[in-house]
């Protein structure tokens, strides 16, 4: 009879509470030359500088959005209303 510790058909949760499945990761070294691993460094340090540029816009964007007046009035429409005249009537 197996024991207790062995593997289970159980899904573990996540930080958020979402069922998971088991993961298996494989990491392999790349093996690359001194020009090449130079190449690779710049474009990695590129992209997240590009990534964190879009970000940071994308996040001030939405923050302008949320404090717009249009956007607090649409919050509190009622939600499922399709119909705008319904809606401006009321």
């Amino acid at each position: 009879m197996p024991s207790s510790n062995s593997t289970s058909k159980t899904k573990s949760r996540s930080k958020h509470g979402h069922a998971t499945t088991p993961s298996f990761i494989c990491e392999v070294p790349l093996r690359v030359t001194t020009a090449q691993e130079t190449i690779l460094l710049t474009r990695f340090e590129a992209a997240r500088q590009w990534y964190n540029a879009l970000l940071g816009e994308a996040l001030r964007r939405l923050r302008l959005l949320q404090q717009s007046r249009a956007y607090q009035a649409a919050r509190k429409l009622p939600r499922g209303a399709t119909d705008s005249a319904q809606q401006r009537a009321q």
